[in-house]
């Protein structure tokens, strides 16, 4: 992505999570191991989304408070949204999936952004 402006805003939660099978507490959330992994490969723009209420450190607690916001299509606020992305050429989007889609925050980020001007693509998988 050399000459492009390119920006990866991510939500990454850390304390009890999925790991390599089980369940395990991580200091660093599986979606920030992953976003930093991109950017030492691409060099972007790295923007941590937070929640302006935290999830809890365990899991189960997490899970509910997911399955309640996606059953009400909750918009959970965000701490620190990005001003603008007028300025980048892409924009990449990083989460967990929980209960099968990214959690609502995500809507919150989509929603609360212009993309206009900007063209979508779709990442392609090979079997």
């Amino acid at each position: 992505m050399s000459g492009s402006r390119v920006l990866l805003a991510y939500f990454s939660r850390p304390g009890e999570n999925y790991f390599n099978g089980g369940r395990r507490r991580l200091t660093v959330g599986n979606t920030e191991v992953v976003a930093g992994m991109i950017s030492r490969l691409i060099g972007c723009v790295v923007h941590r989304i937070e929640a302006a209420d935290p999830y809890p450190d365990d899991y189960e607690p997490t899970v509910a408070r997911n399955v309640r916001e996606q059953n009400e299509n909750a918009r959970p606020a965000i701490a620190n949204p990005p001003a603008s992305i007028d300025g980048y050429d892409k924009i990449l989007l990083g989460s967990p999936i929980w209960n099968v889609r990214a959690p609502m925050i995500m809507t919150t980020l989509v929603e609360g952004l212009d993309f206009s001007g900007k063209r979508s693509t779709r990442s392609r998988r090979t079997r």
